[in-house]
């Protein structure tokens, strides 16, 4: 059997190493071997592909060519390559090499401990001023609700699309804009209520409330709310899961066409 030959190759602050092992089988070895079993002079861990097999020059893959038995024993499954029978012990002049590949960090450090450090740094990167990764994501995620009010012929007051949200979160942006803009302006208010009380079919003050304390205003040839001269103040910003919305429009312009309301929520 002959000796141990080890390779370094050094990346940072890792270096990959293997170890070799060669046998070559005679009358000595036969004598303590009659089976296909081989004892590694260096121990491994299964399943995690560390080795390299070969059988005469040939090489042997895991689960088929040869099998991992503990992480110091393998056994060889082999076959005549004339004929494709078993073979199922060894024959004098028969060449086994095994080359078992390890990691050693140079730091002394556990890979895995490593890792785990490497990507606590990330998500702290990641998570910026946010008490936690959670609250950064919550922070940038938004849902819009979208009305729309197809025709050139509208009618003013209340509209009667009525639209569920189905989460909790808080009202951050308002926006309107129309096809064709009016010869005056156009107000447009949002209105919601609870699940409850929309199913009570209550009325005000318990049942829907005005979203904005100074309404959406499309003014006098504007596509859209961008270029108002009065922006919109959100008055109730809070939304509750199942709270449904509707529009209102306080004052219609001549010649409006297809109106969409869009509202922004942060959940």
């Amino acid at each position: 059997m002959a000796g141990t030959k080890m390779t370094l190759k050094r990346y940072e602050s890792r270096a990959t190493y293997y170890d070799t092992q060669e046998i070559v089988v005679d009358e000595a070895y036969l004598a303590s071997h009659n089976d296909l079993i081989v004892r590694l002079d260096y121990p491994y861990v299964p399943n995690l592909k560390m080795l390299e097999v070969y059988y005469n020059g040939q090489y042997l893959s895991a689960g088929g060519g040869y099998e991992e038995i503990d992480d110091r024993t393998i056994r060889l499954d082999i076959r005549n390559p004339v004929d494709g029978s078993p073979i199922t012990q060894f024959y004098p002049g028969d060449e086994v090499f095994i080359r078992t590949w390890r990691t050693f960090y140079a730091s002394g450090k556990d890979p895995f401990d490593e890792r785990i450090t490497r990507l606590e740094g990330e998500i702290k990167v990641a998570r910026q001023d946010y008490p936690s990764l959670n609250h950064r994501l919550d922070g940038e995620l938004k849902k819009v609700i979208v009305f729309v009010i197809p025709g050139k012929v509208i009618t003013p007051g209340i509209q009667k699309i009525e639209i569920r949200f189905p989460f909790d979160g808080e009202i951050v942006d308002v926006y309107a804009s129309c096809s064709v803009p009016g010869t005056e302006r156009t107000v447009l208010q949002i209105q919601k209520i609870s699940q409850n009380n929309y199913d009570d079919l209550s009325g005000e003050p318990g049942g829907w409330v005005s979203v904005l304390s100074t309404p959406l205003m499309l003014d006098r040839g504007e596509k859209s709310t961008l270029t108002g001269n009065i922006p919109a103040v959100i008055g109730v910003s809070e939304v509750t899961l199942n709270d449904h919305f509707r529009v209102d429009i306080v004052e219609l312009g001549p010649g409006i066409s297809d109106i969409t309301v869009e509202i922004a929520v942060k959940i």
